[in-house]
């Protein structure tokens, strides 16, 4: 969980540049990552996850981590099919 003192626009771009770290960090060690953003993206259930939690500070992301094994990549529509 990423979070922050206080939830101005600073605070928030604080929570930005520290997940890009992050997600940079995660990358080199082969884990990935999946925002589970329901949970913060509005703010009665941001509340009641700090509180629940007993957090200080204010949540701005849930982000779950894991090592993923083999995937096949899905088939793309050619570029054709989807400009007009």
């Amino acid at each position: 969980m990423l979070t922050t003192v206080g939830d101005s626009p600073q605070a928030c771009l604080r929570a930005g540049q520290a997940l890009g770290l992050l997600l940079l960090h995660m990358a080199v060690h082969g884990v990935q990552g999946q925002p589970l953003g329901q949970v913060t993206d509005t703010e009665g259930p941001r509340r009641r996850l700090a509180a629940v939690l007993g957090l200080v500070g204010v949540p701005q992301l849930v982000l779950r981590l894991g090592y993923a094994s083999g995937h096949v990549a899905t088939t793309r529509r050619a570029l054709d099919d989807v400009l007009i």
